[in-house]
């Protein structure tokens, strides 16, 4: 009897001896599964942490494509600026050729009209001091006035004076004198003019 109690003890304290084992083992187990469990939690907070810096990332390289594309976009209207600045200097220069232009034209007509008037001028106060000088009879003061002009001159100077006087010679200007216009030409020799 005491054998068969002393097995049973020793049964009993085997299966003690190994419910003590299977609940270290359970026990261990279940460390493992926390510690399984804690380091799948820092690998997940990890792993938020990289796409956080991925995504942090991608944000930045599209933000800094977005600057690149607002810097581009800033180049060419900076150069539409500049090309319609450079449009507006040459539509200014261009104005201000066309003006010059213009006020050299409207110089050189005036001039030319006044040459023009001043040769009608010239023209009809010849043809009046020749109709004048055709006139007869002379009043006294004018004949005296006439005697006193032609007197001193010899007899082919008074001649050549009357002559011209009378419109019947024109005298032409001389091509040796540094004032002559060939321009005026014309005026002496109308039939030779050369058509412009």
């Amino acid at each position: 009897a005491a054998k068969i109690a002393e097995a049973r003890a020793v049964a009993t304290r085997r299966k003690l001896l190994e419910e003590r084992i299977e609940m270290k083992r359970k026990n261990i187990a279940k460390a493992e599964e926390v510690r399984a469990v804690a380091t799948r939690m820092e690998l997940l907070k990890v792993r938020i942490a990289l796409d956080a810096k991925a995504a942090r990332k991608a944000a930045e390289l599209k933000a800094v494509a977005v600057r690149e594309k607002l810097l581009a976009f800033r180049i060419i209207l900076d150069k539409k600026e500049a090309n319609r600045a450079a449009m507006k200097a040459i539509e200014r220069n261009a104005v201000a050729v066309r003006t010059k232009l213009l006020e050299n034209r409207l110089e050189k007509q005036a001039r030319a009209y006044a040459i023009f008037v001043a040769k009608k001028e010239k023209k009809e106060a010849r043809i009046r001091a020749i109709a004048e000088a055709r006139t007869q009879p002379k009043s006294p003061e004018v004949e005296a006035a006439l005697a006193a002009r032609y007197g001193p001159m010899s007899e082919e100077e008074r001649n050549f004076a009357i002559l011209v006087d009378l419109g019947m010679v024109e005298v032409s200007a001389d091509p040796e004198n540094p004032e002559y216009n060939p321009d005026e030409d014309d005026d002496f020799c109308p039939e030779y003019g050369i058509a412009s």
